[in-house]
């Protein structure tokens, strides 16, 4: 597996307080192939004392963008979401 994470800034610009906006996201592969959103619990754990040098290398911090909240006209959420798909794939351009 490999994962793709994407940063997002979403500013709403409607008229009233949403208390359930859309947030579903999907990612379409090379192969026509779509994964929903996954988070950091769905990748492979690995515990503190097999944690190489080059996994602290390649680490990267996920700052899970938020979606539980409601939004008020003007104001925006902003974070990061994950993907993970298999290996074999590719991301469409």
């Amino acid at each position: 597996m490999k994962a793709f994470m994407l940063s997002l800034k979403i500013t709403y610009r409607g008229k009233s307080i949403v208390s359930c906006p859309l947030w579903h996201f999907v990612l379409v592969t090379d192969k026509g192939w779509a994964y929903d959103v996954s988070g950091p619990w769905d990748m492979e754990y690995i515990t503190p004392e097999n944690v190489t040098n080059e996994v602290r290398e390649n680490a990267i911090k996920i700052n899970c963008l938020p979606t539980g909240r409601s939004l008020a006209p003007n104001t925006y959420r902003e974070g990061d979401i994950l993907f993970q798909f298999p290996a074999d794939e590719g991301l469409s351009r």
